[in-house]
């Protein structure tokens, strides 16, 4: 089943609220001691030691959340991200390998398509212009990359990735025969429909680039969430399909690898990605 970008758009302003009911567990990040080791080797037997250099910063929370709409500052440098992300090197999908590792050289030449929706939506195409690609990792760290550069919620992006393709880059949905006429990726991009009209486009590059996919995704979401998609505002998103509450606890247990909880409180999953994820 594929959720579409305006079901899972809608109601993201709903996050904070969510938050106050699912409790968050920050991701554990390790902490290198390498440095302190060769500081103490090299002063050691010293005649005049140097004071050791200050402590590192504190490693990041390596959770990021949704940030409210219109805020400022998004989307996030790529590098700023990236010095951010989780060290764990947890990737339940080794397949992603090669795509995970590939970067448009110029993300300007990515064939995006203004079919779906017009060029009439100026904030959107100025977000999309800034969709790069440019970060590679584990699967989960490209996801959470993605969220930290647009201001969402990080679970919220596993989920969704569990929802389109179990999270495998590989995954082709809603393909309608020739190439190209079809949804690619993690987080199944439309490409083209059936009859050759284009929808979002982005394709082959959608295909074999997760963090472009990603990247692409979570921009969307945020624009959704800015309101670039309405007029003054009036047609506010709105979540549809699981909801973002059960979406958000989805994601959460797939951080925490925990299948199980799902079906002892949710009952039998509506889809058995989550299993397939953490167990395959």
């Amino acid at each position: 089943m594929s959720i579409s970008f305006w079901s899972v758009g809608r109601r993201l302003d709903d996050v904070d609220a969510t938050r106050a009911v699912i409790p968050r567990r920050k991701s554990t990040l390790i902490t290198a001691c390498a440095l302190a080791l060769l500081i103490a080797v090299g002063t050691a037997g010293a005649a005049n030691p140097q004071p050791p250099p200050p402590p590192p910063p504190p490693p990041p929370s390596g959770y990021f959340s949704t940030l409210s709409s219109g805020v400022s500052g998004l989307p996030k440098a790529d590098g700023t991200c990236a010095l951010l992300l989780t060290t764990s090197t947890w990737d339940p999908r080794p397949d992603n390998q090669a795509a995970n590792h590939n970067v448009p050289a110029d993300p300007s030449a990515v064939p995006w398509s203004n079919a779906e929706i017009g060029s009439y939506w100026a904030k959107w195409i100025a977000k999309r212009n800034q969709v790069t690609g440019n970060e590679t990792g584990t699967t989960n760290q490209i996801l959470q990359w993605a969220a930290c550069k647009w201001g969402m919620d990080e679970d919220l992006l596993r989920a969704v990735a569990v929802q389109e393709s179990d999270w495998h880059e590989s995954m082709v949905g809603d393909n309608c025969g020739p190439v190209g006429q079809a949804s690619y990726g993690i987080l199944q991009i439309k490409n083209a429909y059936c009859n050759g009209g284009g929808a979002w486009g982005g394709y082959p590059y959608t295909a074999q680039d997760t963090a472009l996919n990603a990247d692409f995704y979570a921009a969307y979401l945020r624009s959704c969430l800015d309101g670039d998609f309405s007029d003054h505002r009036r047609q506010r998103p709105r979540l549809r399909g699981l909801g973002l509450r059960r979406l958000l606890v989805l994601g959460r247990l797939v951080r925490l690898r925990r299948p199980e909880l799902h079906q002892r409180r949710q009952g039998p999953p509506r889809e058995q990605g989550l299993a397939r994820v953490l167990t395959s």
